[in-house]
């Protein structure tokens, strides 16, 4: 069972940031978005590339590694939890007045 079937349906989704650190620049554009949907695919348990490429929201290429995705806080939790996955921080993104990045 994958770890995406855990999550529920009705759960409230949020944009957060992932960020993996920073480039070595041995990767191409190509190679670093499929690394960040690979993330995605374990963490909504899916092999579906539709369902991935509507929770990405940016892939970000240049200066940082990471990306953002529309996730549940559960799918949140598992991502920011995966250390062999080499995630650094997972950041909510949080608008209005007096925008905010909250770390999780």
């Amino acid at each position: 069972m994958s770890l995406g079937s855990f999550v529920s349906c009705n759960e409230e989704t949020k944009v957060y940031i992932v960020y993996l650190g920073e480039h070595n620049g041995e990767k191409t554009l190509k190679e670093i978005e499929d690394h960040h949907s690979s993330f995605l695919h374990f963490v909504k348990g899916t092999t579906s590339k539709e369902h991935v490429r509507a929770s990405l929201v940016h892939s970000y290429k240049n200066i940082i590694n990471g990306f953002s995705a529309v996730l549940t806080p559960q799918e949140a939790h598992i991502i920011s939890g995966t250390n062999f996955m080499n995630i650094l921080h997972t950041y909510e993104l949080i608008y209005g007045k007096g925008s905010k990045i909250s770390l999780n």
